[in-house]
């Protein structure tokens, strides 16, 4: 007996629909979780070659290696600035090195420690100082006070 041709369905169809969707939801989600910084820039590197001139605003090697760069302003009748236990007597200098890491460490936080007897102009003078040379992260230290009227609850 022959069977009529109408029942001989042999092809297959295939939904491509979710499939489409599913690709274009993988994208987006690559796509929004990727990161595009090139590693180049993370990367620290010495290129002092033999015969290359050094930068005059070479910054001290213990400096290189801070994950917080930590400024304090102090006075001994003169005001002085420590950054890293390095002593800088002018704000020029300080400017200099904080302006040779920024080039380094683009992103690198300062925490400002500023003693008590610091006028409050040399301290606007110091933060403005790491926002001119490109350091956006900038901090103010402060102390817990021992005082037994407030509660740390």
């Amino acid at each position: 007996m022959k069977l009529p041709v109408g029942q001989r369905k042999s092809s297959f169809e295939m939904n491509m629909t979710p499939m489409i969707d599913v690709i274009f939801q993988l994208l987006i989600f690559f796509l929004c979780t990727s990161n595009f910084i090139q590693p180049e820039w993370l990367l620290s590197t010495n290129l002092s070659l033999p015969g290359a001139v050094k930068s005059p605003d070479a910054i001290p090697p213990e400096l290189l290696d801070l994950d917080e760069a930590i400024i304090e302003l102090r006075t001994d009748g003169s005001l002085y600035w420590l950054i890293a236990d390095v002593r800088y007597d002018s704000l020029e200098s300080v400017g200099a090195t904080l302006k040779a890491l920024s080039e380094a460490k683009s992103d690198l936080p300062v925490l400002l420690d500023i003693g008590p007897e610091i006028p409050l102009g040399n301290v606007i003078d110091i933060y403005d100082l790491c926002r001119l040379c490109g350091l956006s992260k900038v901090q103010f230290a402060a102390e817990l006070s021992d005082n037994p009227n407030t509660s740390n609850e």
